[in-house]
């Protein structure tokens, strides 16, 4: 009988092991148990990557026989988006390890949920009706997490108000999340009025408030087309790579120019691409890695690749 404790455990460390340690954490969820993500106090979780499948043979692996552990090159690429729709932006969720929630990426294997996250402070803005709302990051890059344009609280933004235009707090206006975020995710600022104009009265009448919870995102993506080279620089600090993968999961990406053929491959995926990036870049304060099979081998015969790097640039331990 498999041990209940083996299902599900928590890695509290860099997904890579050299470096500063960031608040990074990886969870691992054998196939038909539960995913539980959590954060403490008003943080908020950010997904950085996710597969569902297997890309090694020992994990989950207790009392599986071999031929259900053989294949390592079982790849979701999806797998991220469901597990962002679910956790992204809340203070915990959780996810099952199973085909219903994810499809089956490989029949006749066991899987497992391999996700990479952290737990991100959040900020809140509130800005009344009439004035611009203005977000800024001293360091990072902005990402919205909630918000909403109209009311939920008689006493926000009630100065000289009468009390008419207070007593509607369901005042809720769906599409402001959107709004906001094409508007200043990924901008180190943004401002945005706070009117109708903007995002239209989602309730006539009422003295209306922009109400936005976001953060400060410090982590950096690169994305390299094959044959050419990937530039990372952080300055006086040095890198931090989080995840690595030398292949292709989207069709569009570095696509110009280029036959069906080598794009319709988007399950290519390898695994060993994060330790390359790692040994070369870890602790460095630039470094450039070039996009080609010399470096990494060729994962898909055929396909057209990029190199796609996630990291950060951390103070010198």
């Amino acid at each position: 009988m498999v041990c209940k404790e083996l299902l599900l455990f928590i890695l509290l460390v860099p997904v890579c092991c050299s470096g500063c340690k960031a608040d990074i954490e990886t969870s691992i969820t054998c196939e038909s148990t539960s995913s539980q993500l959590s954060c403490a106090g008003t943080d908020v979780i950010e997904i950085y990557s996710a597969n569902y499948g297997r890309t090694d043979s020992s994990i989950c692996s207790q009392g599986k026989p071999t031929s259900q552990l053989v294949n390592v090159k079982c790849f979701l690429p999806q797998a991220i988006d469901i597990v962002s729709q679910r956790c992204s932006g809340k203070t915990n969720c959780e996810v099952t390890a199973n085909n219903a929630v994810f499809t089956d990426p490989c029949v006749g294997t066991y899987k497992y949920l391999e996700i990479t996250y952290a737990c991100i402070p959040t900020e809140m803005s509130i800005t009344c009706e009439s004035f611009p709302s203005q977000i800024s990051c001293e360091m990072g890059s902005i990402k919205i997490y909630k918000a909403n344009y109209g009311r939920t609280d008689s006493s926000v933004c009630s100065n000289n108000k009468p009390s008419e235009q207070l007593v509607n707090v369901n005042c809720y206006l769906p599409k402001t999340l959107d709004v906001m975020s094409k508007r200043c995710d990924g901008k180190t600022s943004c401002e945005v009025m706070a009117t109708n104009d903007v995002f239209s009265d989602p309730c006539y009448g009422t003295y209306k408030y922009l109400e936005v919870v976001y953060a400060c995102l410090s982590v950096k993506k690169s994305i390299t087309c094959e044959h050419e080279l990937a530039k990372l620089q952080c300055g006086s600090d040095a890198i931090k790579i989080y995840s690595a993968n030398y292949g292709r999961t989207d069709k569009s990406i570095c696509s110009v120019d280029k036959p069906l053929s080598q794009l319709t491959n988007v399950q290519c995926m390898l695994p060993k691409a994060l330790n390359i990036l790692c040994s070369r870049c870890d602790g460095k304060k630039s470094c450039e890695v070039e996009a080609s099979n010399a470096v990494f081998s060729d994962p898909c015969v055929g396909t057209f690749k990029y190199l796609e790097i996630l990291y950060d640039c951390l103070p010198d331990c």
